[in-house]
């Protein structure tokens, strides 16, 4: 039996909520699903991080646009000294002023971190499939629609609440 090489390259995405943080990914050469958490009662952070450093490419929907930049913001602005409510609390800034700065310009403008500057390739289908184009613009809940998945949920927990409980994660 042939074994299976593992490049390091993880498909990924992240949930920045008021009072919690988490980040799922799945490696694409071995299976393994990896989610880390920060939150008042538990913190991945020097696990996540660990994980952050090894990985040699990301694949994922908008996240050359979102959910990089939050990491990015993570790997070279935050300190593993600061308390977990502040960690927290800043990477939902910074997932705010993102959201905040995309509406401004309308969703399909880049914001995204300087080519020269990322610490870790990505891989993004939302640029891939060019629905970063006016005409095409979608968003992955109605791409899941339209292909009959399964399985389409809305986010159960509002992403302001400052009261989540660590069972709710």
């Amino acid at each position: 039996m042939k074994e299976i090489s593992n490049r390091e390259l993880w498909i990924y995405d992240i949930e920045t909520l008021a009072s919690c943080f988490t980040y799922t990914a799945l490696n694409i050469d071995t299976q393994e699903v990896v989610q880390y958490v920060i939150h008042k009662d538990k913190s991945d952070w020097d696990d996540l991080i660990k994980h952050l450093k090894s990985c040699k490419g990301q694949i994922g929907f908008n996240n050359v646009n979102f959910d990089y930049p939050v990491l990015h913001f993570m790997l070279t602005c935050i300190d593993s000294s600061y308390s977990k409510e502040f960690t927290i609390r800043e990477l939902h800034n910074k997932a705010s002023n993102i959201i905040e700065e995309q509406n401004q310009k309308n969703f399909v403008t880049s914001v995204s971190i300087k080519q020269s500057d990322v610490l870790i390739p990505q891989l993004d289908l939302f640029k891939i499939w060019h629905y970063n184009n006016k005409a095409r613009s979608t968003s992955l809940k109605a791409l899941e629609i339209s292909m009959n998945y399964p399985n389409v949920m809305e986010m159960p927990i509002d992403h302001k609440r400052t009261d989540i409980s660590f069972d709710e994660i």
